[in-house]
């Protein structure tokens, strides 16, 4: 019996070793399970992270490449822009409303041009342009980012200041208030200057609002800066169109004084012509670059007499026929002269038509009706009427009532009657307020 115990104790006790032993192993092997599901765990955070900055990344590449993207269509627009605008203040209004629409951090905006003493608002976007303008706004007071303590300097012709409204101290106690209600109240503001040279033009802003308390990233104000320098070239070849167009001009004047020189009676025509021709061309609705081609026009029409002599010119009586056709070749002249100029190619044909004829009886082609350019239509008119109101060599001026007379009753003959019907009001208002005055 106690044998038998014996050999059941042993057994259960084999059997408990067993067991114990089994669980230590899974409770071991457990343990490691464990072990290894952390560091699985670890491993898919680790991941995940990278995963998550790896999509910001490709975020911030895609943010970037469609700012690219954005900066490059209006870079294209403006320079379209540029190419058809003579006018800084068009431009650069347009250049800031771009600007705002593409730089994701802006919110407000403006511009300012600095001439002479003064400087003043082109555009603004949030901020009260009429009261900003209403302000007596001197160079002195202007807060020039190159010499102020409050810049973050950024890059060659891009400076960031905070808080700007609240650091014009420059402004007078007079006119800060105004001005400080004028303004949105910023954050931060990006600005960039137009220089011309070595002088300070103007500059534009960007803003973000105080309440975002956004800051521009670098890739925006790199961008900025872009567009910015568009509006700095389009500036400098401005005043360069402006000195090529003024010298031009002089050259004009000058070979028309000579030609008044040579031809005493004709002395103040061709301003006049030109002034007559601008203000019908302004009456039809002429743009802006098409009134500056009649008022040329007007001005260049009798260039071509400068080859005429002196004798015919000045001769008091009768035209002979043959001298009469020497006359006739004044617009063909004018016309091989302009038009060796590429810039004045449309002029020359003008001026070599001003003689035709609406029922086509006139000289060097006889063209009639819509065959002759608008514009030489319009010099017919302007320049008969001052040579009728004018002493030349063959006769004394028409009195002004004579004068509209004749130019009624050549209606549909010599003139288009259109442009008769809207020079005659122009000229009466003329003739009116020289009553008045006198």
């Amino acid at each position: 019996m106690f044998i038998a115990l014996t050999f059941v104790f042993l057994s259960l006790s084999i059997y408990l070793l067993v067991v114990i032993r089994s669980l230590k192993n899974k409770i071991k092997n457990n343990q490691a399970d464990k072990e290894e599901l952390k560091r699985l765990i670890s491993k898919v955070d680790e991941l995940t992270v990278s995963s998550n900055e790896a999509e910001m990344e490709t975020q911030k590449l895609y943010t970037t490449v469609e700012l690219y993207e954005n900066v490059i269509q209006a870079t294209s627009r403006l320079i379209e822009m540029a190419s058809q605008s003579d006018s800084d203040e068009t431009f650069l209004k347009k250049l800031l409303e771009e600007s705002v629409a593409i730089i994701p951090e802006a919110e407000y905006g403006s511009v300012v041009l600095i001439k002479d003493d003064e400087w003043r608002y082109v555009h603004t976007i949030g901020h009260d342009i009429a009261l900003l303008n209403s302000l007596e706004l001197k160079r002195e007071f202007f807060l020039d980012p190159r010499n102020s303590d409050d810049t973050m300097y950024f890059d060659s012709n891009v400076f960031v200041i905070d808080g700007i409204e609240r650091r014009n101290y420059k402004l007078p106690e007079d006119i800060f208030p105004k001005f400080y209600k004028a303004t949105k109240r910023t954050y931060q503001t990006a600005m960039m200057e137009i220089d011309i040279g070595d002088d300070l033009a103007g500059t534009i802003a960007l803003d973000t609002s105080q309440k975002s308390e956004t800051v521009f990233s670098n890739e925006s104000l790199k961008m900025f800066g872009a567009l910015g320098n568009i509006a700095a070239t389009f500036m400098v070849f401005q005043r360069l169109n402006q000195v090529h167009e003024e010298f031009q001009k002089e050259i004009i004047l000058s070979m028309i004084r000579m030609m008044e020189i040579h031809d005493e009676y004709t002395r103040g025509h061709s301003e006049m012509v030109a002034e007559l021709s601008q203000e019908i061309a302004k009456t039809v609705g002429y743009d802006e670059e098409a009134i500056k081609e009649v008022y040329w026009s007007g001005l260049v029409h009798d260039i071509g007499k400068i080859l005429i002599p002196a004798s015919i010119l000045d001769k008091p009586g009768k035209l002979s026929s043959s001298e009469f056709d020497i006359i006739k070749m004044h617009p063909v002249w004018g016309h091989e002269v302009l038009k060796q100029s590429k810039y004045l190619s449309n002029i020359a044909l003008n001026v070599r038509s001003h003689h035709e004829r609406y029922d086509g009886g006139g000289y060097p082609d006889a063209l009639k009706g819509d065959e002759i350019p608008p514009v030489s239509k319009i010099l017919s008119v302007a320049d008969t009427w001052d040579a009728m109101t004018r002493n030349r060599a063959y006769r004394k001026a028409l009195d002004l009532n004579n004068a509209i007379n004749e130019m009624e009753k050549n209606k549909g003959k010599q003139f288009d009657p259109q442009i008769v019907e809207v020079f005659l009001p122009i000229i009466k208002q003329k003739i009116s307020e020289r009553k008045a005055v006198d």
